[in-house]
């Protein structure tokens, strides 16, 4: 099978600062296509989205963001393979579309005033709704099953805890802590599926992809940045996450142990100028599994778990800001890059070997 995917979209964005404080508005739209043997394209997603922000002093030392998003968002399911419906209930296609408003909100108090001690400190505190609808293709057609049919948008709630301090010269210190309380989390289920034969009829493939009842997500970042000379800077980061299923499904167990706990991330910029910065970047991952699929005959798969060992990244790049302004357009950059500079062999999050060395020159600019 060989299926080509095409994707467009488009983002438009102002920023408005007043006397009141500082307000953004703005609009967003994505389409998703593949494209099969036929050569003929099938809309797969279509995401409509719509959003304010606003930042305003509530007191002094205290300033509050507040944030509201709409999000429309259509999937078009696949019931059918090799010519034949899965399930005869449904059409060939089956199309399900998701809304939501989401709210979100982050103040954060700048404590100079408490004392030398606390000079350029600040303590920020997060609260923000959750919701993704199933708008991924190994969420809604895994291996091809249109798990998408019965899946659920996932929803809750967000907290966020910050402290940011400048510990001398422009050197930065970042720290967070989050907890996410999600309800309905989407998670494989294919090693417990009991309705994945024909005979299952309309329940056909309704627990191939399942919702859990509910997850908790535990998450913790450092991150340490600033200016080892005028022309050299650097960036620090440490994140580790882990998730607890508050059920008794038995893929909350399989399922949330399958993400990496750890990442670290170091990059150096070195300015040559105002217009020139070389760019050099380290990722590490740790271990994590993975469940991959391989179909072994017509509509027969065969499906197993891959560890996927702890690996390093380094890649390389090159920006030049060509120019600030020119007529109508702002910000023309160049940019050219190397991806994982030293051809490291590892495994992408879906048990895949990951991209090789990858050599490319970008041009972004703004209107």
């Amino acid at each position: 099978m060989e299926t080509d995917w095409w994707q467009q979209g488009g983002k438009i964005k102002d920023e408005i600062k007043w006397a009141g404080g500082e307000t953004t508005v703005g609009v967003d739209f994505t389409q998703l296509f593949d494209e099969g043997v036929d050569d003929s394209k099938t809309e797969r997603i279509r995401k409509k989205g719509a959003f304010v922000q606003h930042k305003f002093d509530v007191i002094p030392h205290v300033d509050m963001t507040l944030g509201l998003r709409y999000e429309d968002v259509n999937i078009c399911v696949s019931n059918w393979s090799n010519g034949n419906l899965y399930n005869s209930y449904y059409d060939k296609y089956v199309k399900r579309d998701f809304d939501q408003i989401i709210p979100k909100s982050m103040t954060t108090w700048h404590m100079d005033h408490l004392g030398a001690w606390f000079r350029d400190t600040s303590l920020s505190a997060g609260v923000s709704k959750i919701w993704h609808a199933p708008d991924y293709h190994g969420d809604y057609n895994p291996q091809v099953r249109p798990a998408g049919i019965t899946l659920e948008p996932e929803h809750g709630m967000g907290y966020d805890l910050i402290i940011n301090r400048r510990l001398w010269g422009n050197i930065n210190l970042k720290a967070g802590y989050a907890f996410y309380d999600i309800k309905d989390f989407i998670a494989t289920n294919s090693s417990f599926a009991q309705y994945s034969g024909a005979g299952a009829g309309v329940l056909r493939f309704s627990d191939y992809k399942v919702n859990l009842e509910e997850v908790y997500r535990h998450g913790t970042t450092l991150e340490l940045s600033g200016n080892i000379t005028p022309e050299l800077s650097f960036y620090l980061s440490w994140a580790w996450q882990k998730f607890e299923n508050q059920g008794n499904e038995p893929a909350g167990e399989t399922e949330l142990d399958q993400r990496a706990e750890h990442q670290v991330g170091i990059g150096l910029r070195y300015a040559f100028n105002e217009k020139a910065t070389l760019m050099l970047d380290y990722t590490y991952q740790s271990d994590e599994s993975t469940e991959v699929s391989e179909e072994i005959a017509d509509d027969v798969w065969n499906f197993h778990e891959v560890d996927i060992p702890a690996h390093s990244v380094v890649d390389l790049g090159f920006e030049y800001k060509c120019f600030e302004q020119l007529g109508w357009l702002k910000n023309g950059t160049v940019n050219v890059y190397i991806k994982n500079l030293l051809d490291e062999d590892y495994y992408d999050s879906t048990g895949y070997p990951a991209t090789d060395r990858t050599v490319g020159i970008t041009f972004t600019i703004k209107i």
